[in-house]
Order: structure tokens, then C-alpha cells, then sequence
């Protein structure tokens, strides 16, 4: 009988990953840093290229071992206890990630033909990534307590797309969530009022 021929082949891909880190508290814990650096580096990375079928002029996504990429960061963490029931915490992000060498052609301008792509972003990994918030937990009898809770977290622009496309892009934006709860210390239950995207 006939054997139907797979359409699509490729090649597994490999990352290295480096990490290194550094963590340190101060004031008797009341105050907790940590600092992380990275690095990872992909072979063989696949990606969904489109191509133009010779014979037929007609263009066609396949997956690919496109190219190789590189990501590298540091993200840092604090934490401080000012006082007891208040816990303050901030962090940020660097991220470098970029494509190494290759083409494709890109299916809201393919006029332009094969374009290279190398040192193109990879697709949603922002620059920039930062992070604040703030808990205050309040007792209000031998077994309840009131929990009162902000967060707001930012990054910058992303592409959704390899070709770094503007118009397929989200800006910069940030989102504030807060909440308030009631519940026992021992936390065997709570009821919290949550608000998110504020």
C-alpha cells in the first residue's frame, strides 16, 4: 500500500543555559537581595518560515531549524520587612534576545522577497521588565486578620512576529492589581476582593 511521506522535517534544537547568582540579607533579614545573570544559546532553533514554491509562485509556511539565537539578562529581587505585617517587594528585568543568522520571507510584505533576520528580536521577550508591590497584613482578633495587597508590573514594547514588524507590536503598558482579604491567621480559610487591571 502507499506510505504517506511526512510534509514537514526537522531537526532537533539545543540550548546551553548559564546561570549565576548572588544572594544577601541584611537587618536581620529584614532586608533580601538577590541579583541573577544568564545566558542561552540555541542551535538548531525552530521557527515557522515561509517560503515560495518554485513551481507554483505560491507561498507556504514550514517549520524550520531557522537559525541559532541568544538570550541574555539579569534580573534583580529585593525584599524589605520594615516593620512586622509589612512586606514591600521590587524587581527588574534585562533581557537581550536576538536571532543569529537567517531568512524568511515575511507574509505581510512579500513583495520583499527572502529578507535576513539576523539580529531581529525574538517574538515577545521585552527589554525591559519591571515590578513593584506592597502587602500589609493586619490582626483584627486572636484568630482573623485583614490583608491588603497592590502589585503594578511594566514592560516595554514586544514584537509578536519575526520580522519586527511595527505594525504587529504591543507598546509598552503597565497593570495595577490590588485586593483586600479576611481571613484566619492560620489561613484555613479567607474572602478576598480582588481587582485587577486597574
Amino acid at each position: 500500500g502507499h506510505v504517506p511521506q511526512p510534509v514537514n522535517l526537522f531537526d532537533t534544537e539545543f540550548v546551553w543555559n548559564y546561570e549565576a547568582g548572588l544572594k544577601a540579607a541584611f537587618l536581620e533579614r529584614a532586608l533580601r537581595m538577590g541579583v541573577t545573570g544568564f545566558y542561552s544559546d540555541y542551535t538548531n532553533l525552530q521557527q515557522t518560515l515561509f517560503r515560495i514554491n518554485p513551481q507554483t509562485a505560491v507561498r507556504y509556511p514550514r517549520v524550520e531549524n531557522a537559525a541559532s539565537a541568544a538570550i541574555k539578562g539579569v534580573e534583580l529581587d529585593l525584599e524589605a520587612i520594615p516593620y512586622r505585617g509589612l512586606r514591600l517587594r521590587a524587581s527588574a528585568t534585562w533581557l537581550d534576545a536576538q536571532f543569529g543568522r537567517f531568512t524568511s520571507i515575511d507574509p505581510i510584505y512579500p513583495e520583499r522577497g527572502e529578507q535576513d533576520l539576523t539580529g531581529n528580536r525574538l517574538p515577545q521577550a521585552p527589554e525591559w521588565q519591571f515590578g513593584v508591590s506592597s502587602e500589609y497584613s493586619l490582626p483584627i482578633s486572636s484568630t482573623l486578620e485583614v490583608t491588603a495587597r497592590a502589585d503594578y508590573k511594566w514592560q516595554n514594547e514586544i514584537y509578536f512576529d519575526l520580522f519586527n514588524n511595527p505594525l504587529n507590536t504591543q507598546g509598552t503598558y503597565g497593570l495595577l492589581n490590588a485586593s483586600v482579604a479576611i481571613g484566619t491567621i492560620d489561613e484555613s480559610w479567607s474572602l478576598s476582593a480582588v481587582v485587577r487591571n486597574a
